[in-house]
């Protein structure tokens, strides 16, 4: 057949992508958990939660909000312990 040319798709590339989710790493919740600020809003947060707990449970008695607070400073404590032991042995690793 002569004279006759196929057609060529002059589109850019862009314009071809399927639209969907962002890549993980662009997501806005892994941003904020991964920066510094992030991290030290989240831990506020939890820790006061769980001391609003703490009070609901406790209702009056004071001695009991007490040793429950003092538990947890102590759990809290411990395990930002062993994040920080995880932390130098996975860098000392590499």
């Amino acid at each position: 057949m002569a004279g006759t040319k196929k057609r060529t798709n002059t589109k850019k590339s862009s314009a071809k992508k399927k639209a969907g989710f962002s890549p993980p790493e662009l997501k806005l919740s892994t941003r904020f958990l991964a920066s510094a600020f992030g991290k030290i809003v989240t831990a506020v947060a939890l820790l006061t939660i769980l001391f609003v707990i703490e009070i609901m449970i406790a209702k009056h008695n004071l001695h009991l909000l007490l040793l429950m607070t003092g538990i947890t400073l102590l759990l809290v404590m411990a395990a930002f312990w062993l994040y920080l032991l995880l932390k130098r042995a996975v860098r000392l690793d590499a």
